[in-house]
């Protein structure tokens, strides 16, 4: 006859088994983003096909699992959030004619400048396979004011879904008042035949249950869309970066022209001088 203590040891162990066959069995299966990106050059080859990496990160990956640990301003809010790209500021629609060049970057506007604001795009090429540095630099959100000298905050608010995300950021816009806004931001990663593809783009937060809260000493922002793409192939990595912006400046337009244009110059001078020239 078994004793109490031995009845107590083979329960306690089968409990342990059950338990950890339920975690490997239910657990999601998430690949590392390498892991991910072998298999899509793979997959590529195989299919002659392109491929889009799964590139969702660990965190993401508990956030969607558990809502609850999301951050909690405007919450109710936010789960009603829609982003809103309308067809004249979707970027692919756009036929670009270079205005500027300075040290090897090229700048673009829209051809047909009618419009109240302008779109504008900066096109660098750089020797050598840049694109993990660089793509890794710009989803790290904490580094931002550093990298980009009037980011004040780029903050991750809310995962929304896998890839795509909340941000609210805070800009240093003196001789102005300092400007804030929400945007729902997506990346992704694309393997091709001959080149590898890192693309994160943005757009304005619209369609809400209500408003999202105000900050003292801010001017909130509600139209801008952007676009970050990477490409490298042939052993060369061409960065762009794509902007469309309403700043809601106190000034004609003729008077913002040359500001929009040195700040579009900036933004992707200030990444490749942080993520390739100062190594």
């Amino acid at each position: 006859m078994r004793s109490k203590k031995n009845i107590s040891v083979i329960y306690n162990t089968g409990l342990v088994i059950v338990l950890i066959l339920i975690h490997t069995t239910c657990a999601p299966k998430i690949l590392t983003e390498k892991k991910e990106i072998k298999k899509s050059i793979f997959e590529s080859k195989k299919t002659g096909k392109d491929a889009t990496v799964d590139i969702t990160e660990k965190d993401d990956i508990e956030a969607l699992e558990n809502e609850k640990k999301a951050i909690k301003p405007a919450k109710k809010v936010i789960k009603k959030i829609k982003p809103i790209i309308s067809k004249n500021k979707s970027f692919d629609n756009i036929e670009w004619v270079q205005v500027d060049e300075k040290k090897d970057v090229l700048l673009f506007m829209q051809e047909n400048t009618s419009e109240e604001n302008n779109h504008y795009k900066a096109e660098k090429i750089i020797n050598g396979n840049k694109g993990d540095q660089l793509y890794k630099n710009l989803t790290n959100f904490e580094i931002y004011p550093t990298i980009f000298p009037k980011t004040l905050l780029y903050k991750k608010i809310k995962l929304i879904s896998r890839n795509k995300y909340l941000v609210y950021c805070q800009i240093n816009f003196k001789p102005f008042k300092n400007r804030d806004y929400y945007i729902v931001l997506q990346k992704r990663i694309q393997i091709k035949q001959n080149s590898k593809e890192w693309i994160i783009e943005w757009s304005p937060v619209s369609r809400l249950s209500g408003n999202l809260p105000d900050i003292k000493g801010f001017t909130r922002v509600t139209e801008l869309s952007g676009r970050w793409k990477i490409i490298e192939k042939d052993n060369r990595t061409k960065i762009s970066v794509e902007l469309y912006n309403d700043f809601n400046l106190p000034v004609v337009k003729s008077f913002a022209l040359p500001f929009e244009k040195t700040a579009t110059f900036d933004t992707l001078n200030q990444l490749v001088n942080y993520s390739i020239d100062s190594k």
